[in-house]
């Protein structure tokens, strides 16, 4: 290919120019052909001296090194202070009419923004919808936040070894996780397999827990065709089985544990039961008490009626 070198210098202005006629900047380098690039820097050895050194005189927010103007990548001064800002086209500036510029991503005393120019913090993100995203071929996608001083690292993400998990843990890494969500949105806290939408291994403290009952509360009991059965009844179920009817034993708690919602509807039914056990022995109990006073009524008048004929005995024995 044949390749065309214009070279103009211009002296009296103080301005070079390679492969073109008009010159913007004191050193303008272009290729009109489209070959290729049109400067290549390049540079070797241990040197200390800088490769390429774009110094704006004292004009703050100055782009001293810009990359294509209309659809590259700008950098400038972030303040008069030093710090880059990086547009994907045009001037600096949040957004510029003229060009379409947008603003991406700014680097400043050591504190990164993407989206923002004041970042206040060691990454700052600014933006509308999802603002980060952070994606793993080989799976466990994670933000770790560690402390170096005591070794210890949390980490927020994908759980490798539980396929589709998610997990807020201590130490992932040793299969130790705190909050794990699996796929089909089920919380685990202090478990890796949960089982319910919250599963818990370890102790839970609450000012108040409350249960939506599925069933209804049995007030049922108190109906008058309730059929309650005999305090015999009972006493040959409990020495022959070792627990109350309808309620699990001990050995089935341990086994499959304990619904509390159900077993406090069963506990209200055992109360509400041994409420119309104590009201029938109340009854009952009153029902002796008056027949024993009914009783006690009729001996005292037999003895009376036997005292008087006993003294009336005498009467006649004395005569």
């Amino acid at each position: 290919m044949k390749r065309t070198l214009i070279f103009s210098l211009l002296l009296a202005s103080g301005r070079l120019a390679f492969g073109q006629d008009a010159v913007y900047n004191r050193i303008s380098i272009s290729d009109l052909e489209k070959s290729g690039g049109a400067a290549t820097v390049y540079g070797w050895g241990n040197a200390a001296s800088n490769l390429l050194d774009p110094r704006p005189y004292y004009s703050p927010g100055a782009p001293p090194f810009m990359i294509n103007h209309h659809t590259g990548l700008t950098l400038s001064a972030h303040s008069l202070y030093g710090g880059i800002r990086f547009y994907n086209q045009g001037y600096p500036g949040a957004y510029d009419a003229a060009t379409g510029a947008n603003f991406v991503m700014s680097i400043t005393d050591g504190r990164v923004g993407i989206g923002t120019t004041t970042p206040t913090i060691k990454l700052h993100v600014v933006g509308q919808g999802t603002t980060a995203r952070f994606e793993s071929s080989a799976g466990g996608a994670a933000i770790q936040i560690a402390n170096t001083g005591n070794g210890r690292t949390w980490a927020i993400g994908d759980y490798v070894e539980i396929p589709g998990s998610f997990s807020i843990g201590y130490n992932m890494t040793n299969s130790r996780s705190g909050i794990l969500i699996d796929g089909d949105g089920n919380i685990g806290i202090g478990t890796q397999s949960p089982d319910a939408k919250l599963a818990v291994s370890g102790r839970v403290h609450a000012q108040e827990v409350k249960v939506d009952a599925n069933v209804p509360a049995p007030d049922y009991v108190f109906d008058k065709d309730y059929s309650l059965g005999s305090l015999t009844e009972l006493h040959n179920y409990i020495r022959e089985h070792r627990h109350l009817p309808e309620i699990p034993s001990a050995g089935e708690m341990a086994e499959k544990g304990l619904e509390l919602g159900d077993m406090n509807l069963r506990l209200l039914k055992k109360i509400e039961e041994l409420t119309l056990y104590i009201i029938e022995l109340d009854k009952d109990k009153r029902e002796t008490e008056d027949r024993n006073q009914k009783r006690l009524l009729e001996l005292t008048q037999v003895v009376e009626t036997l005292q008087q004929e006993v003294g009336e005995l005498k009467k006649q024995f004395v005569k």
